[in-house]
């Protein structure tokens, strides 16, 4: 009997520790996949960019620990969805993804705009000002199905925002797609001596909000984002996620 006794006990305790081991290794870290994209998300910002700061402050307020793994964008979107990380930093709403990723409310917006070279006198009012047009794209993005859908368009599409850049400057494309804020920071940064050689086609393409995701394939998904909401809302409100924008010199973006 005794020895029923001990052996019951010992294995109440496993239980125990197992239940406080998995529990401290779920709350300790999540993973979230994110593409560079300057001035919002990169390694080489301080804080890694004032997304990753709002979104790593958030978390911290739940007991997460935020570890980022940088990739091209369709690696971060095919891997999140196999669940082979907790899920995206940050990324734009499409109806299709609700299948696979819980969202986040939104935690900013994106300007996305076509690009010309300098020369060039390009308006846009619809798809069909680019018929016939050799357009860039990244692989894997939002708006890339909207182009290849139209039919008229011969998309070239890229891993990253750099190669389009590259390519607009020396005519192999007629224009590319590409967020406001991303070009202007790389022409005035790395790729400055491609400044003069570039333009915006007015008007913007689409302006995006932007949210965290967390993938289905995770556990405690509906937990996650629910808790990300309420310490965000926090944020808002107490003026930390403005203060996080202004420490980062960004002072156009709006959330309600």
């Amino acid at each position: 009997m005794k020895r029923l006794s001990l052996l019951i006990f010992l294995f109440s305790m496993y239980l125990y520790d197992s239940e406080l081991s998995f529990a401290s290794d779920s709350s300790m870290t999540l993973t979230l996949a994110a593409v560079e994209w300057k001035p919002m998300n990169s390694p080489e910002l301080e804080n890694d960019g004032y997304m990753s700061e709002i979104v790593r402050s958030a978390l911290s307020q739940m007991g997460y620990t935020l570890d980022i793994k940088w990739a091209p964008w369709n690696r971060v979107l095919e891997m999140s969805k196999l669940g082979g990380y907790d899920g995206i930093l940050v990324a734009s709403h499409k109806k299709e993804r609700e299948s696979y990723f819980e969202y986040s409310h939104k935690i900013g917006s994106e300007r996305f705009i076509f690009w010309q070279r300098s020369e060039d006198d390009y308006s846009y009012d619809s798809l069909n000002s680019f018929n016939g047009m050799k357009v860039g794209v990244l692989l894997g993005s939002n708006f890339t199905q909207d182009l290849k859908n139209h039919g008229n368009i011969i998309v070239d599409e890229v891993s990253n925002i750099r190669q389009n850049i590259l390519k607009l400057s020396h005519g192999r494309i007629d224009a590319f797609l590409g967020s406001y804020d991303n070009v202007n920071y790389i022409l005035n940064s790395e790729l400055s001596e491609h400044r003069g050689q570039l333009k915006p086609i007015t008007p913007d393409y689409r302006t995006y909000d932007l949210y965290m995701l967390i993938s289905k394939k995770h556990p405690n998904h509906k937990s996650i984002v629910k808790g990300f909401n309420h310490s965000l809302k926090k944020m808002i409100m107490d003026g930390r996620y403005e203060s996080i924008l202004v420490e980062h010199g960004i002072l156009n973006v709006k959330i309600k």
